[in-house]
């Protein structure tokens, strides 16, 4: 009897269009189907009439269709999935004809299988088209599809590969492709076999694409990890493998790329990595980051002759919240911690959880005990404000230990020891406050809290002023710029080294200010000389890191400009080596940015840092300033002589200026010559000196020649 089936994927809609097409459907004699990329229902037109004759109960689509499949033989079934997938993918029509057992009924059956929407690109789901075949047909024992050819089966495995795989000829033209492919780069058939050359790589990976068309012609093969762009996404990981096909004559005909996604497998790697170096609660790094960064950089800084701190910190009467409060706000406090000593050391620091209540915090490059005083005191006011957490008010103290390294050899272990030492002498001191393993500083504690004091009144008394230390071509003997040094001279104080007042400076947050001042007197005195004298000299100003981060720096430098009329050419901005080892965006774009409109850009002390050769290459930079200390030492010291010589060879292969500072001697001068170094700065050429005196010591005389 005829049964009255419910369509599970298709409703019928009320519109009389589409409710008479679903009339004229259902007196065709195909029962249509749209299956998933599992051969599963997803909506039936006539599914009836797969069911066999004489059934009493009315079974749902998706029982009917399961049955009609189980009623297939293995071998049937395979090549219908087979031919599925090749259509869903490949969007290639395919048929097939198939013998349906069920019971003692045997019905023969054709599959005409076709993309959904007549598609082309690799979707999730096809339609079956399936008609009662009015003649027997020949079942063959199973014989691994003998019908399809080994050329033809190649086609269609490179065809549902979800690898994706391009095949080029000996010109390096497109051959063959399959749907991953195409979709991996956006593009169809027709453009693709146009392409005389497939832009799929990131563009950060074009020098790599030349590698590998190198290797393969030596070598014939080539794996490795890449990078590609999928459209509106970010860079995607893939493992790449090409191989050659030579016939005989060692002469390659054809290339085939296979790409690989690995991204998932990235992602996993990356999660694991740091899962296993963070701390769950917080996300600081753990204690075994915090030993092994800690050795790197006590070693860095004996290397380097630079010294750092390491600070414990130790929050006061933990205990007593965690008791309290319960051990779920405890945590919250924890977190909030984190929180802020993030939010405040943002320089290179590291920032770790090594216990319950304990962090711990490495900076480098601190030059003295009253600097990383200065970071404790950071730390104990941001702590003093108290945490809300929903209705309560918690006050949270700490204690912090500090110990400078190196420090007589220590290792590690005892650096560790020294900071815990004073981290529990400030808890006995009354907690809520700091100390350092030497209590020495007092006095000059004492003397950085009246300088940063000071600090802030300096401009505006009219304290601070400018020297200008000459730089000149060795060959030619004639000036061909200044470095401008900033000084401080104290009504309170007496002179303040650069060296001193400079990092408290960053700390309290003055530098871009002093910064601008420096920049605006620069350039006033530019516009000044260029009144009387048309020589040539380039001014070079020192741009501390945290200017440089500033989103609006190129804005404040192109005012100055635009107020005193200079052109970018007559400036230098210096940056010191250490500064570039994050290669932030911003800064690189603000450098970038400054350079188009003629600036020069020159990295400071090079040799004393740690830049990488790879960041070398991508800066924008036009000079290398070799460190005084290499120049100091090369009448006498072998290595300073080699390491001197390789700076040059490396700024010079890389297309870059270099000066050398510190030059004192004339030998000094005469082996820097014979390195090729032809730039110098130095007592031997000139003291920093006031404008005035540069002026009629340098410039005049210099015009005076070209007079």
């Amino acid at each position: 009897m005829p049964h009255n089936y419910g369509n599970e994927a298709l409703n019928t809609p009320k519109q009389t269009d589409d409710a008479q097409l679903a009339k004229m459907m259902r007196t065709a004699i195909d029962a249509v189907i749209t299956v998933n990329r599992s051969l599963e229902l997803v909506a039936q037109v006539n599914i009836e009439l797969l069911q066999s004759e004489g059934a009493d109960i009315a079974p749902t689509a998706t029982v009917v269709f399961r049955e009609f499949l189980h009623s297939l033989s293995e071998q049937s079934l395979n090549e219908l999935q087979y031919l599925a997938r090749k259509t869903r993918l490949g969007g290639k029509p395919a048929n097939i004809q198939v013998q349906c057992e069920q019971g003692h009924q045997h019905t023969q059956y054709e599959i005409y299988i076709q993309p959904l929407d007549g598609s082309q690109v690799a979707t999730d789901e096809c339609v079956l088209h399936i008609r009662q075949s009015a003649s027997p047909i020949r079942i063959s024992a199973p014989k691994d599809y003998e019908y399809i050819s080994n050329a033809q089966l190649m086609y269609d495995m490179i065809e549902i590969s979800s690898d994706a795989i391009v095949v080029f000829d000996g010109k390096q033209k497109v051959k063959l492709t399959n749907p991953a492919f195409q979709k991996l780069i956006s593009k169809d058939i027709e453009e693709l076999h146009c392409a005389s050359d497939i832009e799929f790589f990131d563009m950060h990976e074009k020098s790599l694409d030349n590698q590998i068309w190198q290797t393969l012609f030596y070598e014939g093969h080539w794996s490795g990890e890449v990078y590609t762009l999928k459209k509106g996404r970010a860079r995607i990981p893939f493992w790449l493998t090409v191989d050659s096909l030579n016939h005989g004559d060692n002469i390659a005909t054809h290339y085939l790329f296979s790409l690989r996604d690995i991204s998932e497998l990235k992602d996993t790697q990356a999660a694991l990595e740091h899962h296993a170096a963070h701390d769950q609660l917080t996300g600081l790094p753990n204690r075994g980051v915090f030993l092994n960064h800690l050795e790197k950089s006590s070693e860095r800084a004996k290397r380097q002759k630079t010294s750092g701190a390491l600070l414990f910190i130790d929050l006061d009467n933990f205990k007593m919240i965690n008791d309290i409060q319960g051990h779920l706000v405890g945590d919250v406090v924890l977190l909030m911690v984190a929180t802020r000593l993030k939010k405040i050391f943002r320089n290179g620091e590291l920032i770790s959880r090594v216990g319950g209540d304990e962090f711990t915090l490495i900076a480098e490059d601190v030059q003295s005990q009253s600097n990383a005083a200065l970071i404790a005191q950071r730390i104990l006011q941001e702590l003093s404000v108290p945490f809300q957490i929903e209705d309560d008010e918690i006050e949270v103290q700490c204690s912090i230990g500090i110990c400078l390294f190196p420090h007589e050899n220590a290792n590690t272990t005892q650096l560790i020891k020294q900071a815990d030492t004073a981290m529990y002498a400030a808890k006995a001191g009354g907690k809520n406050n700091f100390q350092l393993f030497d209590s020495d500083f007092t006095k000059e504690t004492t003397r950085l809290f009246l300088i940063e004091k000071h600090l802030r009144s300096a401009i505006r008394n009219k304290e601070l002023s400018l020297n200008y230390q000459p730089q000149y071509d060795m060959q030619t003997g004639l000036v061909i710029g200044a470095e401008v040094l900033l000084r401080w001279n104290s009504k309170e104080l007496g002179p303040i080294s650069p060296a001193v007042f400079i990092p408290i400076c960053e700390t309290m947050g003055l530098i871009e200010e002093v910064g601008y001042w420096v920049l605006d007197n620069v350039c006033q005195q530019i516009s000044v000389w260029k009144k009387f004298s048309s020589t040539p000299c380039i001014m070079s100003v020192n741009a501390s890191r945290l200017q440089l981060e500033k989103p609006d720096f190129v804005k404040n430098v192109v005012a100055c400009f635009d107020k005193h009329k200079i052109a970018g050419s007559q400036i230098e901005i210096e940056v010191t080596e250490n500064a570039f080892t994050s290669s932030e965006k911003i800064m690189i774009k603000n450098l970038d940015a400054l350079r188009k409109m003629g600036c020069k850009i020159a990295i400071d002390d090079f040799g004393t840092g740690y830049s990488s050769l790879s960041n070398l290459q991508t800066l924008p930079l036009d000079r290398l300033k070799i460190d005084r200390s290499f120049v100091e030492k090369i009448e006498y010291d072998q290595n300073a002589v080699t390491i001197a010589s390789a700076v040059v060879s490396l700024g010079k292969s890389l297309g870059l200026e270099i000066i050398a500072e510190g030059v004192e001697t004339k030998e000094q001068a005469r082996e820097l010559m014979k390195m090729g170094c032809i730039q110098a700065q130095g007592y031997y050429y000139g003291r920093p000196v006031e404008a005035a005196v540069f002026n009629s010591q340098h410039l005049k005389k210099q015009a005076a020649k070209h007079a």
